[in-house]
């Protein structure tokens, strides 16, 4: 009985030294990625980039900017938990992401299965020959006369009606220091109201100058 618990106890101390190791190396590389670095978000085993997007939820724009601004190339890498993702400001990139190797980057069925409730199996949401299709008969519509006169009119009338008197109203009623607009949010009432004008015919009128502004203090 003795022999075979002094056994177990053996094994037990076996099998603890890799897992030992295993603890001693995650502690060493979580002190690694944690060094001063700000052309990438830390990266952890399992988690990913999760403590660095948690950190900076309250401004995440702003924070991927900043990456954005001090990455070679003006291109990031990161990880969220089971996801890899890539952002790029690099003019190149975009180009050969949009256009010249297109054909490389499926939207794949996670994100079509994602969609597929809002987008269905139109040109936002297909891959591979349906797309070509469908690029195909819409290419010929956006290229009419009647469509690029619509979109002007409708962007004219947005910036006209909308979005200038509403600066204007903002310029008027704002303190000097103690309010600032948000421009953010106002750039994505027009585009929204534009996007929702020119695809589906309706106006949501999200810019309207009656709605309330969000505004920042102290700033």
């Amino acid at each position: 009985m003795k022999s075979f618990f002094s056994l177990s106890v053996d094994m037990l101390s076996l099998l603890s030294f890799p897992a030992l190791a295993l603890i001693v190396g995650y502690i060493i590389y979580l002190l690694i990625c944690q060094r001063d670095d700000n052309t990438v978000p830390a990266s952890y085993p399992i988690v990913g980039s999760l403590f660095a997007f948690l950190k900076n939820r309250s401004r995440l724009s702003e924070w991927l900017t900043e990456l954005l601004e001090h990455a070679p190339f003006n291109t990031i890498t990161f990880h969220r938990p089971g996801i890899k993702v890539v952002i790029t400001a690099d003019p190149g990139n975009v180009e050969h992401l949009l256009k010249t190797g297109f054909e490389n980057y499926p939207k794949g069925n996670y994100f079509r299965l994602l969609l597929n409730d809002l987008l269905g199996t139109r040109i936002f949401n297909t891959d591979g020959a349906p797309w070509k299709v469908q690029r195909r008969v819409a290419s010929y519509e956006f290229s009419t006369n009647s469509l690029r006169d619509f979109i002007v009119e409708s962007v004219h009338s947005e910036i006209t009606n909308r979005l200038l008197p509403l600066l204007r109203k903002a310029a008027a009623t704002n303190q000097p220091g103690e309010f600032r607009l948000d421009m953010q949010d106002v750039f994505k009432r027009f585009a929204f109201d534009n996007i929702c004008q020119v695809a589906f015919g309706m106006d949501p009128a999200y810019l309207d100058i009656s709605l309330p502004l969000r505004i920042r203090r102290g700033l």
